[in-house]
């Protein structure tokens, strides 16, 4: 380049590490890449002693600035107070690099990227990652392979008198002031990379910076978020519902809250659902279609989505998942994302249901490590869990964001025997099923308990739904179907949203809505800006919720679509709701489903099987109900194999079409008993429209597992 005499060409692109975080740069892109290895830095101490030194200097706190900001001038010169400069000295000996941390820093790698194209922003104003994930993937190739080379070369120095494990976190905190909380401390000695290859031994963290200037407001103002998302629950079974289920901390929620009686899930089956509450967008577009296996699909939420745990963390907040997570876990030899790659610092939970049932689960993880066998009851467990982490690792100063998703009621269920037997015999299983929903009730009640004891009840927003209705079909009161339809019946949830803080009390909202308004409606409670460049489905819902509801505005019509289920797709405007039927087939063996079923039925009669005399199509019991008979439930698993979503599907999912349609008038006909079309044309003229049109939209977006 000097000489003017060769052809430039750099062997390794430019490459940059501070702490765990680096920068990539290859030609107009760089590549912004935070680290998996979590920064130990007493953030808590750090927000006391900034505190401690506001209290000491009084009114001359702006004089000692100096017309600098205040973080900067805690890292520049010093004051002319010696109890406050003494104070700063412990405040910028926190940020000083700990040679403990090596270890950690050498088995890192990487989380969240961004990235940039400095030939048109040079400033680094505009994140364009999500746009361009060709570039992406191949600069974090890059980026992970120099990382790797980096850290193999690198020495390990440790201490004079400390050697250095790889242990706890809080071998990695060393005693640097009397101010330090040790209940703060983040206790990590069981986080472990075992779910597959790609799973972090730590959760992706913020620079060090970033994290700084999250938390440095004199005081926390924003509300705490917590999610309570249950598995499978019916439209009518909890008591402020009209269900038969005894739920008193519930009913007690929605009346000091917003009780949503016209609500829905994301979609009518798991994996889509909750990929759409993460995101705020259609299931499709962020790429799950279906109900995911880990071991048998590629498929997962795709990492470049944005997830509402992104956006909180990125405003500062404690992000926690726990629970069930049936988005995608690398398992075997697939590398899919976790949740930290979602945005999560701290995630314990399940590929998918509790197994072997609700009782003593053996598959929960904390960090990507296997537990073993736990004691007691998932909904118990998950709010164990959630309580110790308010005890242990929750900073004060500091909004979280706790996601509890848990398992009950879906099957294999099971709940204590003193709760069933007030619903009817212990092997009854509509009795066991009310049982889990009963302990769920308690277990959130529980929660409740300790944010008051934490004074941070009032001041939390609280979200309570199911991720589609119930495959009880008596469970889901008067509306049409079950879970994995299309009909309300598999949509239409309960929806509960309350914040002392911020919504008035007592509230019942009839206006369509759904888990797909989450994320924009946490943004606009919370004040905290949408994510920018990314389509969101979904509406924000705060106007509703604070008395401005002439400035509501549904920008595109509520719309659920499943490609295995007829109708295939729904969409909402008001009272009406129009269905479409696909107008091709899938390439299922119906006859050899049906021969299976027929089989297990005959097996369930002989035995005048409990599983049969209980209510319900034994279709959908094929589907969600594990047989006591060994035979019947190895019928059953088949079955299910037969059924089982196929990502060689794809392609005809992404070109088909419908072929017919159905109109339904809910505030008259909320059972969905008769089409109304030929009535309102005009109506479902224009639905059908807005139906093909978001179809095309949410198909163009979706990605093509089958071609992974």
């Amino acid at each position: 380049l000097l000489t003017g005499t060769e052809t430039f060409e750099r062997h390794q692109p430019l490459f940059w590490m501070v702490g765990a975080n680096m920068l990539l740069r290859m030609g107009d892109h760089t590549l912004l890449a935070f680290g998996t290895a979590k920064s130990p830095i007493d953030f808590k101490t750090a927000e006391q002693l900034k505190k401690r030194i506001k209290e000491v200097l009084g009114d001359d706190f702006e004089k000692e600035l100096g017309g600098m900001d205040f973080r900067s001038r805690l890292f520049s010169g010093r004051f002319e107070n010696p109890e406050a400069n003494q104070l700063k000295d412990q405040h910028r000996e926190l940020y000083y690099f700990n040679e403990a941390w090596i270890p950690e820093l050498k088995k890192g790698g990487i989380g969240r990227v961004q990235l940039y194209d400095l030939s048109m922003d040079l400033r680094q104003q505009n994140d364009i990652a999500n746009e361009n994930p060709e570039i992406v993937a191949r600069m974090k190739e890059k980026a992970a392979a120099i990382y790797a080379s980096v850290m193999a070369d690198a020495p390990e120095w440790p201490e004079p008198d400390a050697p250095i494990r790889s242990g706890t976190r809080q071998e990695f905190r060393q005693s640097r002031s009397s101010l330090r909380d040790e209940t703060a401390m983040i206790h990590g000695s069981d986080r472990g990379a075992t779910l597959g290859p790609t799973v972090s031994n730590e959760p992706t963290s913020q620079t060090n910076e970033q994290k700084v200037l999250a938390t440095s407001a004199t005081e926390k103002t924003r509300p705490n978020v917590v999610v309570l998302y249950v598995d499978d629950l019916g439209w009518q079974d909890i008591g402020c519902y009209g269900g038969p289920v005894r739920t008193p901390t519930l009913d007690k929620l929605a009346a000091k809250g917003v009780r949503l009686t016209d609500f829905h899930s994301g979609c009518a089956v798991c994996s889509p659902s909750r990929a759409t509450v993460m995101t705020g967008r259609h299931h499709i577009r962020s790429g799950v279609y279906h109900v995911i296996s880990d071991r048998d699909h590629a498929m997962h939420l795709l990492e470049s989505e944005v997830t509402i745990a992104e956006v909180l963390k990125e405003n500062g907040y404690d992000t926690v998942h726990l629970g069930k997570w049936h988005m995608g876990l690398p398992l075997g030899d697939r590398k899919k994302p976790t949740p930290y790659d979602h945005g999560f610092d701290y995630w314990f939970g399940t590929e998918n249901t509790a197994h072997p049932s609700h009782k003593d689960p053996v598959n929960f993880h904390r960090h990507g490590k296997p537990l073993g066998r736990i004691e007691g009851y998932a909904c118990q467990i998950v709010v164990d869990e959630a309580i110790s982490w308010l005890e242990k690792e929750r900073q004060a100063d500091t909004p979280f964001f706790l996601n509890i998703w848990f398992h009950e009621p879906h099957a294999p269920i099971a709940a204590p025997d003193e709760i069933v037997t007030q619903y009817g015999d212990l092997d009854d299983p509509a009795a066991i099923y009310s049982g889990t929903i009963e302990n769920t009730d308690r277990a959130i009640g529980r929660l409740f308990e300790k944010l008051n004891t934490i004074d941070e009840f009032e001041n939390t927003i609280i979200v309570y739904a199911s991720d589609n209705g119930s495959y009880r079909t008596e469970r889901n009161g008067p509306l049409k179907q079950s879970k994995g339809s299309n009909f309300e019946g598999g949509i239409r949830v309960p929806g509960i949203i309350c914040w002392l803080d911020g919504i008035s009390t007592g509230q019942v909202e009839k206006e369509p809505a759904g888990m797909v308004d989450l994320l924009p409606t946490i943004c606009g409670l919370t004040g905290i800006d949408k994510p920018e460049g990314v389509h969101l489905d979904g509406s924000d819902l705060s106007p509703l919720l604070t008395g401005r509801r002439s400035e509501f505005q549904r920008h595109i019509p509520l719309f659920f679509l499943l490609p295995t289920s007829n109708p295939m797709a729904t969409v909402r405007d008001g009272r009406f709701a129009l269905v479409g039927y696909r107008d091709y087939e899938l390439p299922k063996d119906l006859k050899a489903m049906n021969g299976l079923m027929d089989q297990v039925e005959v097996i369930l009669k002989l035995e005048n099987s409990a599983e049969l005399r209980d209510g319900g199509r034994l279709w959908s019991k094929m589907f969600n109900t594990k047989f006591a008979n060994k035979e019947a439930e190895k019928l059953r698993v088949d079955f299910l194999k037969l059924n089982r979503f196929q990502e060689s599907w794809i392609p005809t999912i992404k070109t088909g079409g419908y072929k017919r349609f159905e109109l339904y008038d809910l505030d008259a006909d909320i059972g969905q008993k008769a089409d109304v079309a030929k009535q309102h044309p005009a109506i479902a003229n224009r639905l059908k429209q807005q139906l093909l049109d978001i179809t095309a939209s949410v198909m163009s977006d979706g990605p093509d597992w089958n071609q992974e």
